[in-house]
Parts: C-alpha cells; structure tokens; sequence
C-alpha cells in the first residue's frame, strides 16, 4: 500500500507537525489508529490517518485533498476556536513519502518488480 505523511509549520522556521497521514496501514505504518473525526474534549490538533489514497490508482495525475476542519467538533465555532485557528495556519508544507505502490506490488504481489 501507498503510504504517505503531510507535515506543516505554522511559523517560519517553526516545528513540522504532523498534519494529516494516508495509509492503508495506519497502525502499523504510523501508530496512528485509522479515524476521520474527534469527539468533543479530544484535542482538535491531532493528524488522522485515513487509508483514502493508498491504493495504486490513478497511475498519475491524482489529486490529494482533504478538509482541515473536517471532524472537528470546533469546526462548526471556528471564529471562537483559537486552536482550530492555529490549527489551519500554514506556512509550509512537507510531503513525505513513506511506502510507494508498484506494479509488481499490486499486481505480482512482489515489492521487488
């Protein structure tokens, strides 16, 4: 399966935090459980890990797009959710590619194709 990590800094020369995971493999691949909302109290700071995406399809050309806000108990307050606010603040953005899908994986069922 394609795995991959969105990082962002929300300050110039700020940390990279971990802004939202793909993976078919979520548990294993980043520790991370596989889940698309928060229940209201949980920190609303927190990457999902989804498995949206990591299939081989399209071979090129896709889009990745996700909501920031999406399952976000605050999203719905978001002018009186400081945290949500800093959340969605973005200067840059890191792309890390952890597993890549082949077609020997897919099809042949060999990583090594």
């Amino acid at each position: 399966d394609l795995s991959f990590a969105i990082y962002k800094r929300s300050h110039a020369e700020g940390p990279w935090v971990p802004f939202q995971y793909y993976s078919a493999s979520c548990e294993k691949t980043y520790g991370k459980p596989q889940r698309h909302y928060l229940r209201p109290g949980e920190d609303e700071q927190v990457a999902f890990c989804t498995d949206e995406f990591s299939d081989i399809s399209p071979l090129s050309g896709g889009n990745v797009a996700f909501s920031t806000l999406e399952g976000r108990p605050s999203a719905y307050n978001f002018d009186g959710s400081p945290a949500l606010q800093e959340w969605v603040t973005v200067t840059d953005l890191l792309i890390s590619l952890n597993r890549l899908n082949t077609f020997g994986d897919d099809i042949f069922k060999d990583p090594k194709v």
